[in-house]
């Protein structure tokens, strides 16, 4: 009983919040595209970074993946991230934003941004795999969370496109997917397949596209069947990130 009155109270202040600042944003002179992420969950930015600075990423991930360097593996070994890919490669070689990033994710969630992580990954087709993320589930069960990612290959329907349930980040989706209050943060196939098949949102696109999501809504990698996806996606955080991501980058979260 104490934890559902205390997993309600989050969601009722969170909503609360994020209400406010989509009021607020609505009167502001924003990019309207963050109207899109605060209604649908997702926005897409075609093109954000140019073909040449992808593939300084896309390589740059390969020689990296082969030095002694921190690196995550899915058990399968089809899911390949380097976290904090910005303490062991120069961003300054490539033409990216990541300030003007930044400031799009402060004005989505109303709050200040002063650390980032970079996650370089590489997806490879292995029998079985469960795709990106391994399987539907979402980063946080109550509070709005804003990344960004960016296609480093070509990503067709057969690559692990990112899949994304419109409008699971709202108030009233969550309560209808896990009910008021609730912690749960993985969902399984059977009850993804259940909703009305405009809800899933798959991402297909090309090098140098991004997503800018809300990922408090319900996501996942597709499983990837055929050759390799590369990608990099920008966390952000109010306050030094604690718990396994902590754990798993380089040296740390980067201040901005």
């Amino acid at each position: 009983m104490i934890s559902f009155i205390s997993g309600a109270a989050k969601d009722l202040y969170v909503l609360l919040v994020h209400n406010f600042f989509r009021f607020r944003v609505f009167f502001s002179t924003v990019d309207r595209s963050t109207f899109e992420v605060f209604d649908k969950g997702i926005f897409i930015k075609k093109s954000l970074i140019d073909k040449k600075s992808a593939e300084i990423l896309k390589l740059a991930i390969d020689e990296i993946l082969e030095k002694d360097v921190l690196v995550w593996e899915s058990g399968d070994h089809s899911d390949a991230r380097i976290y904090g890919f910005e303490s062991v490669f120069d961003f300054s070689k490539v033409d990216l934003d990541i300030d003007s990033i930044r400031r799009y994710g402060e004005t989505y969630l109303g709050n200040k941004l002063r650390y980032f992580i970079a996650v370089a990954g590489r997806l490879t087709a292995v029998d079985g795999n469960l795709g990106s993320g391994g399987g539907w589930h979402r980063d946080s069960p109550f509070r709005h969370q804003f990344k960004v990612i960016i296609y480093l290959s070509d990503v067709k329907s057969d690559r692990g496109p990112f899949q994304y349930i419109l409008e699971s980040h709202k108030f009233k989706e969550k309560v209808r997917f896990s009910g008021l209050g609730s912690d749960a943060t993985r969902f399984s196939e059977d009850f993804v397949n259940g909703l009305p098949i405009k809800k899933c949102h798959e991402v297909t696109g090309s090098i140098g596209d991004a997503i800018f999501v809300d990922t408090k809504g319900i996501h996942r990698g597709k499983p990837i069947k055929s050759g390799s996806r590369y990608a990099i996606t920008f966390y952000f955080f109010e306050r030094l990130p604690s718990g396994h991501i902590s754990k798993l980058t380089q040296r740390g979260a980067t201040i901005l």
